[in-house]
């Protein structure tokens, strides 16, 4: 559920509650799904960047601390990271009803055949994602991508059926832009088909409008959520990269390379961070508390009270890192939005983008 921007608004006061810590569960869009309002993604780690153990480990912490939502994709690791989640799965033993698995459909291998939303991919695709996890059904299924080469009443005609089928509980976009949205939401009313319940959209100090801005309205006019993604910025607002590019860290990569760090140079990765970092200083300064970089921008996410995001993924590469987000739901810390400096972010958020405008925004 969206954040109302009253000051007593239930979200803000769930954000603000005085008992010991714990999770923060959500609405996904008007759905009665329940999801934790941190999510473990895996694209770049599972089945790639960490081994299998660490993977386990992540994914224990993160269930043992109350988060309830993991993400994944055909795509991620070529198929790798759904085979790592779900063997993680059987090997813990958790209830499936305690879970809430989703992944995304779009690419699933070379053939012509093999990627898109055209209803032979939707199914094929979903069923060789479910072998892979070994899971009856997941339950949400993104559409990964807008496909233009398939007409959009096939696309949602298929989405229900997998959902009809048992094979899904709900279905959801990602990276489609608002008209996209309503689109599908129109022919599935026209059709009595099912709606998207929500989309999957990048989420960060150099990526507000769409979910500050569009996704709210849209929420408003036909229950559409919003799931974020990237609230670091794919690493780069971590406050990690300090004059040089880290090992392991997303910029070293030479596969599955975030977009926002391709058509830049390590060096200049480098320098965009360290000045990042500074700015980052200089708002914790003002914000007068012990926060780290990383701690600020999550802080930043989880309570912009405007917004319509009931959960963020944060595809972790390392226990500490887990741990500290996990750590920004203490309600020791301020989420109340106006312990932030309102001037100190809108500062942040210019000066940050020009280091980026001669280059590739991200």
């Amino acid at each position: 559920m969206y954040p109302e921007s009253t000051t007593d608004s239930p979200a803000r006061l769930s954000l603000r509650q005085t008992g010991s810590p714990g999770m923060i569960y959500r609405n996904l869009g008007k759905s009665g799904l329940r999801v934790s309002c941190l999510g473990l993604g895996t694209w770049v780690t599972f089945g790639g960047q960490i081994t299998d153990e660490m993977a386990e480990q992540l994914m224990t912490l993160a269930y043992e601390n109350g988060i309830n939502l993991f993400d994944t994709a055909e795509v991620y690791a070529a198929g790798k990271a759904e085979v790592v989640l779900g063997n993680i799965i059987k090997k813990k033993g958790w209830r499936r009803s305690s879970l809430v698995i989703t992944t995304k459909i779009f690419w699933g291998g070379k053939a012509e055949t093999e990627r898109g939303l055209s209803r032979k991919h939707i199914i094929e695709g979903l069923k060789a994602s479910l072998e892979r996890l070994q899971l009856d059904y997941v339950d949400v299924v993104f559409a990964n991508r807008p496909d233009p080469n398939t007409p959009m009443e096939e696309t949602v005609r298929a989405m229900t059926h997998v959902i009809n089928q048992g094979m899904a509980m709900y279905w959801g976009t990602s990276r489609w832009s608002p008209m996209e949205i309503m689109e599908a939401y129109s022919v599935a009313r026209q059709f009595n088909q099912i709606p998207p319940i929500c989309e999957q959209a990048e989420y960060h100090m150099f990526q507000r409008e769409k979910v500050e801005v569009q996704l709210p309205e849209l929420f408003h006019k036909i229950g559409v959520g919003a799931m974020t993604w990237s609230p670091l910025a794919c690493g780069i607002i971590s406050g990690k990269y300090d004059g040089r590019v880290p090992p392991y860290s997303r910029a070293s990569l030479k596969v599955e390379k975030p977009r926002s760090l391709v058509f830049l140079s390590p060096s200049t990765i480098a320098g965009i961070t360290v000045n990042c970092s500074l700015l980052v200083e200089g708002c914790l300064f003002i914000v007068c508390f012990c926060l780290s970089g990383a701690h600020l921008m999550l802080v930043y996410v989880l309570c912009a009270v405007l917004t319509p995001c009931p959960v963020y993924l944060f595809p972790s590469n390392a226990v500490c890192q887990l741990v500290s987000a996990c750590h920004t739901l203490s309600p020791l810390l301020p989420y109340a939005h106006t312990c932030i400096h309102t001037a100190a972010i809108h500062t942040f958020n210019e000066v940050c983008w020009l280091y980026f405008s001669d280059t590739q925004p991200i």
